[in-house]
This record gives structure tokens, sequence and C-alpha cells, in this order.
């Protein structure tokens, strides 16, 4: 590394010249961003999963009425947490069940999926790639979205 020392607006700059080596990729730490879903889970050899999207139960995790994790399975629920890059670490799980709205907050997939709920209208197709907080009617039978609006 040979620093080659410059005068530019009367400020001193020190350049330094680093080999392919020497210079590691730039990683950034992108704040945690909160999401919540709900629906039914699986939870096998230790992994929970919404809709195909694995979520990482924590020590931290609340486990509200009574649940445990061998009651899981097959679960409808309210889960809360925080997106760290692509990790979703959970904080709160809860019992719930289907209903015809729903909440959900998180990312629109390439896909145009929102926590791997498909939209029966063209409401999630614009939003590729954004984060957003909406309630949406849900058919029981299909489990397909429609009507989403914002979720204040």
């Amino acid at each position: 590394m040979m620093p080659n020392a410059h005068t530019l607006l009367g400020l001193s700059l020190t350049l330094l010249a680093l080999t392919p080596a020497q210079a590691a990729p730039l990683q950034l730490a992108l704040p945690a961003q909160p999401f919540h879903a709900e629906g039914q889970v699986r939870y096998q050899n230790g992994q929970l999963h919404l809709n195909g999207t694995e979520l990482t139960l924590t020590d931290a995790t609340r486990w509200e009425d009574g649940l445990t994790p061998q009651q899981l399975d097959g679960q409808w629920l309210e889960i809360e947490g925080q997106r760290h890059g692509d990790s979703y670490e959970v904080s709160e799980l809860e019992r719930d069940r289907p209903e015809a709205e729903i909440e959900l907050a998180g990312w629109v997939a390439p896909d145009g999926t929102l926590w791997g709920y498909r939209a029966s209208d063209t409401n999630l197709g614009h939003l590729v790639g954004r984060r957003v907080a909406l309630e949406c009617r849900r058919d029981p039978q299909s489990g397909w979205l429609s009507d989403c609006r914002p979720d204040h």
C-alpha cells in the first residue's frame, strides 16, 4: 500500500492504493424492518415456515396463548417480527383463526405474492419489491387475496 498525498481546494487528501486481496466487499448493515403475517404454519425439525418462507425463532420470541413448539405445526398464527436482510426473526407468536380479512405487512415478492399469498386481482403486481402494510379479503377456499388496501 503506497499512500499518495494530494491537495484539493486547500484540503490535504491521502489516497491509498489497495490490492484486490486487501479490498473487501462493502457490507452495509441495513436496519431491521418490522413484519406482520398470519396464516397456517408448518413446523418440522425445528424449522417454522409460513407459505414457504422460513421464520427464525429465538430465545426472545414471545409465545402467547400457551403455545409450545410441539403445538405449532398446522396452527393458524399471527406472527410479528423483524426482517434482518433475508432473515425473518419472530418476536411474537399468537394463536389466531382464519377469517375473511387478513392483515399482512412485508415485501411483495417478484412473483407478485405477499407472504406466499396470491392476489386474484391486480392489487399486488405494481408493488413488487416494496414493503407494504395491507388489509385484504382472503378467500377461505383458495386462500387468494383481493381488495387489498393500506392498513393504517
